[in-house]
């Protein structure tokens, strides 16, 4: 990290001979501080040893004793490292902002010299980077590109001089600059986001030591900077590790280490095709910094911007890119790319950057100046240089071409002995259509070109007897140019007249609305072959041209990255490439990976059909995969077709992925270059004639209990027959029905329309889903769900609640049970009663004792109710319930000096229509789940409060549905604490009811920022909760509020509410808001003793509870609490906030006040 022995081409060395041992005291400066003399006597000494050493160099006595006793003490404390160290290449760290001004006497001859540029030279600063500098029209696909600034305060000392208090203030300084920087955009449009992780102990954003190695090993984290024997002497590395840490957008694009080298680093790495765009994103992202209050970047009116070290002065910036080289880096050495880099003032160094070797013909290619140039000169100077190089590969590559085609990997055949083998295989094998349909008084009457044409196409049948289609285009032109061949194959294998002709239409309106037919999310699959017109189909092609076609594609890729999807989100993502030595090429493992997700294809070497087509050639070559941002959209390049495209997702509305295709499709022919071919008689053209027509297939998962109870298909597919639909098993074709899942899929692709396709679809299924209510309306008998304990008689559950009140005093049930009002109560009023009593019936020891059943039931049974809700909740009975969510004004965490804290709010919701969870049957928990699948499928689309939208999917457990999950996903989730554990343990639950017909009808609903999770089917129908590290604690709040709006904006979604009592849950405790709120705070001086005795007092007035670091019972860690209001009744959810941050700020000034005290 120090840049000690750094020169323009060379960095630190690991060594160095220092005079003196060097020990760290608290600031990491020498523990023996050497007088000045003592160290300009060793400077003179190092000069004769080591006179590469600048500040030996450049130490001027007579300019040192012009100095100011105070100047001179200054200027020695920069030059401690090069006193130290002997082999130091630069010697010198300035420790103040000001220091290159004030010493300038010492520092303009050694920066000139370091920099190479004549003395005074200035420091121009210029960030328009336009024109475009385009990597893909110098024919290199998304590249990475990495460009870095250092950045220093210039309210505070530079890291060498800061104090422990320093280094953690500007911590905090920076901590609300990244919090401001998080709200803001991009210049994609996109949110910078993200969040700051830090190293300081105690803060609540700090991280532990696993997230710390992995955030090395992304490279968006620094090491323990103590083995850095120049940071080291020179105080850099003092006070490790408070103070430290770095920050991460997003789409860690973006990351700024803290208190590293200088107080900042900020640095933008991305793979792209536009140089100008980490260049512009890092201009963007310093811009944003200096509006937040406190950021103002120290910058000296001739040097520039103020770095530590003189080697990063001016522009402080550094920055490369990634490019293949595979025939200047033929002989794996930079040599020749250096050479042509050199005029342009480029470095040319090896794929893991200085002194490594260069691997699959990859270097890393970076402007050498950083001073006396300006940001736009450096970038002009790079795209220039790998310009030049490119040019120079191209040149290399057209004196060296031989051009050669692809071939077979079997012996050709002439056309008159494979006419031969083909006429045997129609006796053999009459189902091979290339034999069936080969027509010898047709061959005869083409041309020779034509008739070796036709049977280069033929030669998958000729050469595989068991083929069923036999054939594969091999020219785009080749339906039409061959149709006497063609046409009578088509008509047979598709089932339709010959010269029926392919329309299309891709309007999919109206509506198809699978949770109208009772189904939740589906697994819907759609995709289509496609060819580009330019190009042979891939039988034909040489491995020079799938490489040219794979370089269109993602330059078209990078152009649909940037488009917009129908759902206003943009497509994003990126291109995997399997051509060695292409900067987007991936591992194996990452191929293996893609695999595994379906994402990607498999080598195709076993494909004995593809083979002798020669549709596998040149494997893996020109091959390789786009995946969207939100993985829905993937391209595969190169496999049977030039392009197979396809959507995936999970929804209730079949139309989403037809549209998604259809608009991913459109905007990929808007890229120069792709025309996708199609025959005016036969449609979008494939290599096999299989896929011809609209060369689509679909298909979608559904859950059929009832049609497959047999567990086979036989019912379903009757049903399907009519609408052209195939259904088959839950792995697809040849597999059994698991869970009752079956893929439904429409069989025909031609002479129908891409709309025709879908309605097909929606109506088997729609036809499916009828007969499936048809037979369960049948079949239906009805009972409600019975507790596993054995059920009292109402006379014998009275007469326990009363010996248990003898026991148990503390059990409300039987404290607050009254026989007179019981008397007073109709026999089936009392049977309700006694079923909201039967939890502390079962269970002597519980507190509360009961559990509403019903959504009337505190309305009800109020005369039971009533008074135990007053006592439960210390208020006077009949208080009546506040509703008010206007959270202002702002209650800024920031502004009583705390970072981004971790804050949790969350609420339980019960809706109107159905029991509560205690008396609900198996069938209405179902029902429930499936009313809440659609609402959180409609949530999903609509946007928070901070204009992102909520995203995210339900994750059911109920088993068969389509957004059911597996047991190993269920325990990551619970990890998570987004998913809720099966609830047969808890004795108050089972006894209650609540926990019967488990897992059925449980879930939760996680956003895609997962900030926002809703538990269905655990203690109340929904358990509402968000979770986030904010500043500011309306946020979450805020958050809550707009969800729960949200939620009931949907049909079906009433909330029951109490006129009285307020929002209804199934227990008592709960009752009113029905919120529970928690803050973590770390409180250092008022937990010294590892108690929360003092908060606790403090927080007493506020109606708060402080608690241990991991909740209820929990030991103080790392002086971390969590602190929560104890009100839930009685009390608005406004009031709940604002007693919530009025403690801590109470809390927080009582911190400050005992630091100023043992200051």
């Amino acid at each position: 990290m120090g840049c000690g022995n750094s020169s323009p081409s060379g960095p630190a060395t690991a060594a160095a001979n220092a005079p003196t041992k060097v020990s760290r005291s608290a600031t990491g400066s020498p523990a023996k501080i050497v007088s000045n003399d003592e160290a300009i006597a060793l400077l003179k000494g190092i000069l004769k040893t080591n006179p590469g050493n600048r500040a030996a160099k450049f130490f001027n006595q007579e300019y040192y004793d012009s100095l100011t006793p105070e100047l001179q003490d200054r200027l020695m404390r920069c030059l401690r490292s090069g006193t130290y160290n002997a082999d130091s290449g630069v010697g010198c760290y300035a420790m103040q902002p000001e220091d290159y001004d004030d010493l300038r006497g010492f520092f303009a001859p050694l920066i000139a010299d370091y920099h190479g540029v004549p003395e005074g030279s200035g420091q121009p600063t210029d960030w328009e980077t336009a024109p475009k500098m385009d990597l893909a029209a110098l024919g290199l696909g998304p590249s990475s590109s990495r460009v870095r600034v250092g950045r220093n305060l210039a309210a505070f000392p530079l890291p060498g001089a800061m104090t422990k208090e320093q280094r953690m203030e500007m911590e905090q300084v920076m901590s609300v600059a990244y919090a401001a920087l998080a709200k803001l955009d991009m210049p994609n449009g996109k949110a910078f986001g993200g969040r700051y992780y830090s190293l300081t102990p105690g803060r609540p954003d700090s991280i532990s030591d696993e997230e710390y190695k992995g955030l090395i090993k992304e490279h968006l984290m620094f090491k323990d900077m103590a083995a850095d024997t120049y940071l080291n002497t020179a105080g850099i590395s003092g006070d490790w590790p408070y103070g430290r840490g770095t920050y991460i957008s997003d789409d860690r694009r973006v990351s700024i280490w803290c208190n590293e080298e200088d107080h900042l680093r900020v640095t933008v790495l991305m793979n792209t095709t536009t140089l100008n765009e980490p260049f512009d994103l890092l201009g963007a992202t310093l811009k944003a910094l200096e509006t937040v209050e406190g950021v103002v970047f120290k910058k000296s009116a001739e040097f520039g911007y103020v770095t530590s070290c003189p080697s990063n002065l001016g522009t402080g910036m550094r920055a490369s890119v990634m490019c293949c080289l595979p025939l200047l880096t033929a002989d794996a050495s930079t040599y020749k790319a250096s050479a042509i880099a050199k005029p342009f003032g480029l470095s040319v160094r090896g794929s893991g950057g200085e002194h490594t070797p260069v691997v699959n013909n990859m270097v890393d290619i970076s402007p050498s100046a950083r001073f006396g140039i300006s940001e736009s000169e450096i970038l002009k100077r790079l795209f220039g240089g790998v310009e030049a190089m490119m040019k120079e590969e191209q040149k290399i590559a057209a004196a060296a071409l031989t051009g050669h085609a692809a071939v077979s990997a079997v012996e050709i055949l002439s056309n008159d002995k494979a006419i031969a083998l083909l006429k045997d295989i129609l006796k053999t094998n009459p189902g091979n259509r290339a034999a069936k349909f080969f027509n010898q008084t047709y061959y005869d009457s083409l041309t020779p070109v034509l008739q070796d044409r036709l049977m280069r196409c033929l030669r998958s049948g000729t050469y595989n007897a068991d083929s069923g289609v036999g054939c594969y285009a091999m020219q785009p032109e080749d339906y039409d140019d061959l149709r006497g061949f063609f046409a009578p194959l088509i008509a047979d294998y598709h089932g339709v007249p010959e010269g029926s002709g392919q329309p299309t239409d891709w309007e999919t309106a109206p509506k198809m609305d699978l949770a109208a037919l009772g189904l939740g999310p589906s697994s819907s699959r759609v995709r289509v072959g496609r060819n580009l017109a330019a190009f042979p189909l891939p039988g034909a092609m040489t491995k020079e041209q799938r490489m040219e076609m794979e370089q269109v594609m993602s330059v078209a890729y990078a152009a649909l990255a940037k488009l917009d999807m129908p759902n206003g989100k943009a497509f994003g993502g990126r291109y995997y490439s399997l051509t060695p030595g292409r900067p987007d090429s991936i591992s194996d493992e990452e191929y293996k990976g893609l695999i595994k997700e379906h994402l990607m294809f498999k080598d195709m070497a076993a494909d004995t059909y593809l083979n002798t087509a020669g549709i596998l050639g040149d494997w893996p070559y020109g091959r390789g995969t786009y995946i969207s941002d939100d993985r829905r959209v993937s391209i595969w390049c190169n496999e049977e077709d030039h392009l197979r495209v396809t959507v995936l997702m999970n929804t209730t509305t079949l139309n989403e992925p037809f549209d998604l295709l259809g608009a991913t499709l459109k905007a990929l022919e808007t890229v120069e270059g792709v025309v996708f071919k199609k025959s005016a008689e036969f449609g979008y053209v494939t290599s096999c004639p299989s896929n011809l027509g609209t060369g689509m297939r679909a298909s979608v998962m559904v859950c059929l209990p009832l049609l497959t109870a047999d567990a086979s298909t036989d019912k379903a597919s009757a049903i399907a027959k009519p609408f052209g639909l195939s259904v088959r098993g839950s792995g697809g074709e040849h597999t059994p029905v698991v869970n009752n899942m079956v893929d439904i899929s429409p069989s025909a692709r031609f002479g129908i329309s891409e709309s025709e396709i879908l309605k097909r679809l929606f109506g088997g299924v729609e036809a499916m889903m009828k007969e499936e209510q048809k037979i369960a309306a049948a079949a239906l008998t009805g009972h409600a769900a019975v507790s596993a304990a054995e059920i009292l008689s109402n006379d014998k559950a009275i007469a326990q609640l009363m010996e248990i009140r003898k026991t148990h005093p503390n059990n409300r049930a039987a404290k607050f049970f009254n026989q007179e009002y019981y008397d007073s109560l109709t026999p089936v009023l009392q049977d309700r009663l006694m079923r909201c009593l039967r939890s502390g019936t079962y269970n002597a020891d519980s507190g509360v004792g009961c559990y509403a059943m019903q959504p009337e039931d505190y309305d009800d049974l109020r005369g039971f109710f009533a008074p135990l809700i007053a006592d439960y909740h210390g208020v006077p009975e009949g208080s009546g319930q506040p509703t008010d969510w206007e959270t202002a004004p702002s209650m800024d965490l920031a502004a009583l000096s705390l970072g981004p804290s971790s804050s949790r709010v969350r609420v339980g919701r019960n809706l109107a229509a159905f029991p509560l969870p205690g008396a609900m049957t198996k069938e209405q928990r179902m029902e429930m789940e499936q009313v809440m699948s659609v609402a959180y499928a409609a949530l999903a689309k609509l946007d928070m409060p901070n204009g992102k939208a909520f995203g995210g999917r339900y994750y059911s457990l109920t088993p068969g549905r389509p957004d059911s999950i597996s047991d190993e996903e269920y325990k990551g989730l619970i990890k998570e604490h987004l998913m809720f554990k099966d609830m047969a343990a808890d004795t108050y639950l089972n006894t209650a009811g609540i926990s019967g017909d488990w897992p059925y009808g449980r879930g939760t609903y996680i956003s895609d920022d997962r900030r926002v999770s809703i538990w269905c089917n655990e203690e109340d129908h929904l358990r509402v909760t968000v979770l986030m590290n904010t500043t500011t604690l309306n946020e979450p709040f805020d958050l809550l509020g707009a969800t729960l709006k949200a939620l009931e904006t949907v049909e079906g979604v009433v909330f029951k509410k109490s006129s009285e009592f307020g929002y209804v849950t199934s227990c008592p405790s709960n009752l009113g808001t029905g919120m529970r709120a928690s803050v973590m705070v770390c409180l250092p001086l008022l937990t010294a003793d590892a108690s929360t005795d003092k908060a606790s007092a403090i927080a007493k007035p506020f109606g708060l509870s402080v608690r241990g670091s991991g909740g209820e019972h929990t030991p103080v860690v790392n002086n971390m609490v969590d602190i929560s209001p104890s009100a839930r009744f009685g009390i608005s959810e406004s009031e709940i906030l604002k007693r919530l941050f009025g403690g801590v700020e109470a809390m927080m000034k009582e911190e400050q006040k005992i630091a100023e005290a043992s200051a």
